[in-house]
Order: structure tokens, then sequence, then C-alpha cells
């Protein structure tokens, strides 16, 4: 979805007329695909032929290599996945060469968040159509909050995906929770949150406007750099998570793919 790409350099191939949109998922158009002649198509699969491309495309005689980054419960084991992107272009010893340096840098903040004296609490998600999806305790976006310095209300759960839950299971839980951390993209402001449902006023973070979304770098056809660059830079979400929970822990440091909503004026 050329819609959703926000790497600058790759939005500029797509304006040249340079790349080709082939459809997404089960919907890839693997007659487009046969015509472009690729080297390689990497994809993901979840199991579920409903959704999955690559059975279609290994079927038509295509060379298929499965990114399964997505199943990693840790930022660092996610960006790890670069190494294995390295292999295709002989750039191993680069690859190497640039995880170790994130490596010691990501666990170089997670240790001056450690010295906090206080980890405030925090839930994440938001209620949609009556569901509330809120990361496992086990989860990428808890371990982002726990090495940041954050305690993490549902973190007791051992769950490495997302819970399904009503928003009064929710609220019964996180009403006094100090941040909420990851909401809905749509949001860009404290009154945005407000007005799509007031029962969000109940909660004390909203009150103390006290919540951060990672849409820092968000261009205007939706596509989210923290989705690419952030994926790939774990230290520097940290930083951005240590930043809004413990500010003087970090105080040069400038958010970079989160951002404070703010009531507006």
């Amino acid at each position: 979805d050329f819609k959703q790409v926000n790497t600058p350099s790759v939005v500029a191939e797509i304006k040249a007329g340079k790349l080709k949109e082939v459809g997404r998922s089960n919907n890839t158009n693997v007659e487009k695909v046969l015509e472009i002649r690729p080297e390689l198509v990497t994809t993901y699969g979840v199991g579920n032929p409903k959704s999955d491309s690559h059975p279609k495309l290994i079927e038509a005689g295509l060379p298929v290599a499965i990114i399964a980054e997505y199943m990693e419960s840790s930022p660092l084991g996610r960006a790890e996945w670069l190494k294995f992107m390295a292999l295709f272009f002989n750039r191993e010893t680069e690859a190497e060469r640039v995880f170790s340096q994130m490596e010691n840098r990501y666990n170089s903040i997670a240790k001056i968040a450690q010295k906090a004296k206080k980890k405030p609490t925090i839930f994440s998600g938001f209620d949609s159509r009556g569901t509330w999806y809120i990361p496992g305790g086990d989860s990428y976006s808890a371990k982002f909050i726990a090495d940041a310095g954050g305690d993490y209300i549902w973190k007791d759960d051992r769950s490495t995906g997302s819970l399904n839950l009503s928003f009064e299971q929710v609220f019964d839980r996180a009403q006094s929770a100090e941040y909420w951390i990851n909401s809905s993209q749509a949001w860009r402001s404290v009154d945005d949150v407000t007005n799509t449902d007031r029962r969000y006023t109940k909660f004390r973070a909203v009150k103390d406007s006290k919540l951060f979304n990672p849409t820092a770098r968000m261009n205007a056809t939706g596509g989210n750099d923290f989705w690419e660059g952030g994926t790939a830079n774990p230290d520097l979400v940290l930083a951005d998570l240590v930043k809004a929970l413990h500010p003087e822990l970090l105080p040069k440091h400038q958010f970079v793919y989160y951002r404070p909503l703010l009531k507006n004026l």
C-alpha cells in the first residue's frame, strides 16, 4: 500500500513511477509480480491461507523469503532481522557492526532508565468498536515499557500478542494509571481523545494530559515511520519513552518517533 510508505527515498521512487503496487496479503496480483520478474520477493506469513500470499507466489515459481520479525517479542529481536536481510546483499559484516552498536546503545539507555526513583504506571491501546486491544505482558510493547522504567499494569500477563478486552475491563484496572502510551494514531491532541468517547475523560492519564503516541513522523498519507525506521532503531524509540516517563534522565534527548498529546489551546 503506497499510502503507508514513509521512507523518503521510497516515496520519491513511487512519485517517479519507478515502483509498482501489486496488492497486499492474499490479494497479491501474482500476474503483476511475474511481469516484474523480481529476483526476490519478501513477504510475511501468519499461517492463515486467507491472508498469506506466499503459497501462491511459490506455486508460481517465484523466489520467496519470509520476513517474520513481527513474531519477535523484544525490540532488539525485531531489529536483528536486519542481519537476515543483509544476507541477500552480501553485507553481513556491516549488519553485524550496525546491530552490535545499536544493541549497546539500547542497553545503555535501559540501564539509565533503571536509575529512576519511581516507575510510573502505564496502560496502552484504545477501544475500537467495543474491543480494547491491549499488548500482552510479554509483548514487544510491554518490553519497551519495562526497559524505559515503566510499570505496565498488564505485566503479569504472559501473552506475547494482544488481549481483547472490554472498555469496562480496561477502565477497572487502568483508570488510575499515570500514563497512556500508544493509543489511536488518529488522535493528535487530548481533545481528539475525549471527543471520541467521553468515557476517556475519567482516566487519570487523560485528566493529567500524560498521553504519548508514536506519531511524530507521520506523513500526509498516513505513512508512519515508527513502523519503518522505528523497528530498525529501537534505541531511539527507547530513548523517546525514557524521555516521556523520566525526562530528567535524558535531558538533552529530543523526541524522534513519539510525541505528547497536548490539549488544544
